[in-house]
């Protein structure tokens, strides 16, 4: 009987011990999860209040402006889910650490990322003139504000990392595109409802 313990529970302790790499890619797709859910729910907002920019009888010019952004906005998001979907389906174990690199650095998908995500930057941040919707905006958009400054970011974040990684990156830069252009359709919300 106790040889019987002795050997479940020395099962027990080597079947719960993972490699670093293991532990690794289970903290990422927590991350990733947690991001992909604060995204469902954030895209939920913004899609509201793009939808209520264009009810009633608003400033036409603010309501182009909310169409400039939720567009644009959607365009860099459907282009972030195809990279990342394009990352899984090449690497579904999430442990390479050149598919990144392959997939975003100085290739065209690379360029058409970064275009992306600088005009949700120009975009958002052009149209949000409250002073304390602008000091949040400030932070969600500091990795935007990064990439419109390097134009060769992509090697920093992309080069010599596991997929996972890169996956729940660009979950990340999904997450602040999305919370980006909450603030500047709430902030042009507000200006339709003042009469500006």
């Amino acid at each position: 009987m106790k040889n019987t313990l002795l050997v479940t529970v020395i099962y027990l302790v080597f079947a719960a011990c993972k490699s670093p790499a293991e532990e690794a890619k289970d903290t990422y797709d927590s991350v990733n999860k947690s991001l992909a859910s604060s995204n469902k729910e954030v895209g939920h907002s913004m899609q509201e209040l793009y939808l209520s920019t264009q009810q009633g009888n608003g400033a036409m010019a603010l309501k182009v402006a909310a169409d400039s952004v939720y567009s644009l906005t959607q365009t860099a998001l459907n282009l972030l889910a195809h990279l990342k979907l394009n990352l899984h389906n090449s690497d579904a174990s999430g442990e390479n650490m050149e598919m990144a690199e392959k997939l975003l650095v100085n290739t065209e998908d690379g360029q058409k990322l970064t275009k992306a995500l600088i005009d949700v930057y120009s975009i958002t941040s052009g149209h949000v003139v409250d002073k304390r919707r602008q000091l949040k905006l400030d932070t969600i958009q500091a990795m935007l504000k990064k990439i419109a400054g390097n134009r060769m970011w992509p090697a920093n974040y992309f080069r010599m990392v596991p997929t996972i990684a890169a996956i729940t990156f660009l979950t990340k830069l999904q997450n602040d595109c999305e919370l980006s252009a909450v603030e500047a359709l709430s902030d042009l919300r507000e200006r339709m409802k003042v009469g500006e």
